[in-house]
C-alpha cells in the first residue's frame, strides 16, 4: 500500500505585539493537531521583516499557503523597508503580495473597530480580515484553505 505524504502548510504571521502573535500561533498549531496538518510557522515581528522573509521564499522556489498580518504597527525601518501598516501600507504590503506574487490567502487582522480598515485590507488584496481578539475566525480560514488544497 501507497503512503500518502501529507501537505506542509507554509505560514508566515506578522504581528509586532508579542500577546496576539502567540495567540495566533497557537489557535494555529491546535488547528493543526486537530486535523493532523503540518504547518510550518514563520514568526516576524515588522513589515519589512516579513517582505524579506517572503522574497526569500520565492527565492527559494517555495511560497506561503497563508499570510496572517496585523495592520496596525509602528513604522518600520528594517530590512530596507520603510512601512507603516495602516491604509498605506496595505498598499505597500498586502498589495504588492496580492499583486506580485499572486497571493489571494492573505488573512488581516485589527483590533481596531473602524471597519474602514477592514474594507481597505480587502481592497488591498487581503482574502479575509479578523478582529482581534476572535482569533477562532483562523480555523475558519484554514478550513477554507485545506479545502481549496484538496480540490487541486
Amino acid at each position: 500500500m501507497k503512503k500518502v505524504k501529507s501537505k506542509q502548510y507554509n505560514v508566515l504571521i506578522l504581528d509586532d505585539e508579542q500577546k496576539y502573535h502567540d495567540e495566533v500561533r497557537k489557535e494555529l498549531e491546535n488547528y493543526a493537531k486537530e486535523k493532523g496538518l503540518k504547518l510550518n510557522l514563520i514568526d516576524t515581528y515588522n513589515p519589512g521583516e516579513a517582505l524579506e522573509t517572503y522574497e526569500k521564499m520565492v527565492e527559494q522556489g517555495k511560497d506561503f499557503d497563508l499570510v496572517v498580518s496585523d495592520i496596525s504597527m509602528g513604522k518600520e525601518f528594517g530590512h530596507g523597508h520603510d512601512i507603516y501598516m495602516d491604509k498605506d501600507g496595505l498598499k505597500k504590503f498586502v498589495k504588492p503580495l496580492h499583486d506580485k506574487y499572486n497571493k489571494q490567502k492573505i488573512i488581516v487582522m485589527s483590533s481596531s473597530k473602524d471597519f474602514d480598515i477592514a474594507i481597505d485590507a480587502i481592497n488591498a488584496g487581503a482574502g479575509y480580515f479578523v478582529q482581534k481578539p476572535h482569533f477562532e475566525k483562523l480555523k475558519e480560514v484554514m478550513e477554507k484553505l485545506e479545502q481549496k488544497s484538496h480540490k487541486t
